[in-house]
């Protein structure tokens, strides 16, 4: 039990460092006249935790700050994939609200809108990454959870719009062709998204091959 522990404190450790150094050329580009809480913040941060040497420092400086300009050149290069898909999901819900106005009254229309506005699920770039394994793993679970969830949604909606039964069952079909064309979307866009998470993992993998000529063996680690 001591070991499982131990090596479960160590993974958060190793985690939480690997998080740093993958955001933590944001900081590098930052302007050198900000604010001092900024850069402790930033850089310093990092120094502290690595145990960085001033010997260090500049090898480690212009490593990250070329993997921060490369970060921005990739998030460049695929942000009109994710412009178009944004704009395929805007037409497409507001093709549902087209269809839905044959259904709902102009009252419960405005209230679709105000709940559905309302429990907008995060940006992806809000949450933390889950490593490949634990993502394998919950990928199935997610998957009826979800469906589950996206069931329960529907009939609370239900509920709260107070529709009548045959409006309920065309509420149903209408919100059912909505998220099949929603998964048709994202199956469009899925491999651009895949290609750019591969980028992004061979140039954090070639940002520590590089950092090898820098820091020790441990601080890799």
């Amino acid at each position: 039990m001591k070991s499982i522990k131990h090596t479960a404190k160590k993974i958060i450790t190793v985690s939480a460092l690997a998080s740093a150094v993958a955001f933590a050329s944001l900081s590098f580009a930052q302007a050198e006249g900000q604010a001092k809480h900024c850069k402790v913040q930033g850089p310093d941060r990092l120094f502290s935790a690595l145990s960085v040497q001033d010997s260090q420092k500049e090898g480690f400086n212009s490593i990250m700050q070329a993997q921060h300009d490369q970060r921005k050149a990739l998030h460049e290069q695929y942000n009109d994939i994710r412009t178009q898909e944004r704009a395929a999901m805007k037409t497409l819900h507001a093709s549902t609200l087209e269809s839905l106005k044959t259904v709902l009254t102009e009252q419960q229309l405005e209230n679709f809108k105000a709940i559905t506005l309302h429990n907008r699920p995060a940006k992806k770039g809000d949450k933390h990454m889950k490593g490949p394994q634990m993502a394998k793993h919950q990928k199935g679970s997610r998957k009826d959870a979800h469906k589950e969830q996206g069931k329960k949604a529907s009939e609370h909606m239900i509920t709260t719009l107070e529709l009548s039964d045959g409006k309920a069952d065309a509420f149903k079909d209408i919100m059912k062709a909505q998220d099949e064309q929603r998964k048709v979307i994202r199956e469009q866009y899925k491999e651009t998204h895949q290609a750019e998470r591969q980028a992004m993992k061979a140039l954090f993998e070639n940002t520590l091959v590089q950092l090898e000529s820098v820091l020790t063996e441990q601080q890799i680690d």
